[in-house]
């Protein structure tokens, strides 16, 4: 279902635009909310700031965690080594999370756009806007992922299976016949 370098590619732009466009905007509407709190020394927090940050700390969380597991892969692999094989609803593991990760920051994603149309105060321009690229760039990544599904014409040729790889390899830098040790 999932898988190959389209959906690698798809979903990595998702998750960095994410982290990175969002996290700037988070930081803004966090930093005005706390100026206004410390310039009138109560201030409410709008309720859509908290789903909006969650929706890019939800990625940011799935993103370190993906980057500890591709650094450690061969201990997971020694340690548990069905892990890296398993197949959650027909998908592998990681991917299936790297997925469901994304489903669970659109979601917060469209819960803070539902919330800051009806909230007033610090920091909800900044989260309009910022609601509003991000989901253009989660609709984009969405578009990406279903684009490299499999019975996309180009799909075959984005899959990276160890026997492709394993045959790049063979054509690119055939393997002498005997090694020396001498």
């Amino acid at each position: 279902m999932l898988g190959g370098l389209g959906f690698v590619l798809a979903a990595l732009f998702s998750m960095a635009s994410t982290i990175g466009l969002g996290g700037v905007f988070v930081v803004m509407a966090w930093v005005q909310v706390l100026e206004m709190r410390a310039a009138n020394g109560r201030c409410r927090v709008p309720a859509a700031l908290y789903a909006f940050t969650a929706s890019v700390c939800v990625d940011l969380l799935v993103f370190i965690g993906i980057i500890i597991a591709s650094c450690n892969s061969v201990a997971i692999s020694r340690n548990f080594p069905d892990l890296l094989d398993y197949k959650l609803f027909g998908v592998i593991l990681v991917d299936a999370v790297w997925f469901f990760s994304l489903v669970v920051s659109f979601c917060f994603l469209i819960v803070s756009i539902v919330l800051v149309r009806r909230e007033s105060g610090p920091g909800i321009r900044i989260m309009k806007i910022g609601s509003r690229i991000l989901f253009i760039t989660s609709l984009l990544g969405l578009i990406g992922i279903i684009a490299w599904l499999p019975g996309a014409p180009w799909y075959q040729s984005t899959v990276l299976s160890p026997q492709t790889v394993y045959a790049a390899v063979q054509r690119d830098n055939p393997m002498p016949q005997y090694y020396s040790c001498r």
